[in-house]
């Protein structure tokens, strides 16, 4: 069963989470919440994508964190078009979007996506776009989009779903 949600109870939520009203893009009225399972298999073709195209590798200024966010989201845009196309359903964007935040490094790109906790509250959760090396071999492993803990971060700037 897909879980829609409208702009104004996301941007509520965002607000409640940190984010300034001024800074939250949201461009359509309804959007479907993606799952779990969703987002890991989406991850694991994210990478494919990656890594069949040479782009695995951070570049700075060139090919960095918010070029890695930009192409998740646009991935993920387009694997729900394919889908609502397919289900004969075209009435909600997908709650997979884009945040910029400021963690202990300074500014940082990274992707939300949108879901409701047990309870039914809507809530995010935030990934990571960029691979991962695994930490004992230093090579790149299939963990696009791992999921990062909120407090990890000192604020929010902005997001667009």
């Amino acid at each position: 069963m897909n879980i829609l949600v409208g702009a104004d109870e996301i941007k509520n939520m965002l607000i409640a989470k940190g984010f300034s009203a001024n800074h939250i893009n949201l461009a359509d009225s309804v959007y479907v919440l993606p799952t779990e399972e969703s987002i890991k298999k989406f991850g694991e073709r994210y990478y494919q994508f990656l890594v069949n195209n040479g782009l695995g590798t951070w570049v700075q200024e060139i090919w960095d964190c918010d070029d890695f966010a930009l192409l998740a989201k646009s991935l993920a845009s387009i694997d729900n078009a394919i889908w609502k196309k397919q289900a004969g359903n075209d009435d909600c964007s997908l709650g997979f979007g884009i945040a910029w935040v400021i963690d202990s490094y300074g500014g940082h790109a990274i992707n939300a996506a949108l879901y409701k906790d047990p309870t039914g509250k809507l809530d995010i959760n935030f990934y990571e776009p960029q691979i991962q090396n695994n930490p004992d071999t230093k090579e790149p492993y299939a963990i696009c989009l791992e999921k990062l803990p909120l407090d990890s971060f000192r604020a929010f700037s902005w997001c667009y779903f």
